[in-house]
This record gives structure tokens, sequence and C-alpha cells, in this order.
């Protein structure tokens, strides 16, 4: 595995965890 593949791979996971928690955020708020 190529260094930026990782790092995109890397990078698509973080955004992942970011939309979800938003989203488990504004349930809780709601």
């Amino acid at each position: 595995v190529s260094m930026a593949m990782k790092m995109a791979t890397v990078e698509k996971a973080g955004e992942l965890l970011e939309k979800l928690r938003s989203a488990s955020w504004d349930a809780a708020v709601k």
C-alpha cells in the first residue's frame, strides 16, 4: 500500500467519523 493511498484512506475514515459524530450529536440534542 502506497503512502498516498494510506493517507487518502485515513482522510476518508476521518470524514466518516466526523459525519457519524455530528449525526449522533444532532440526535442527542433533539
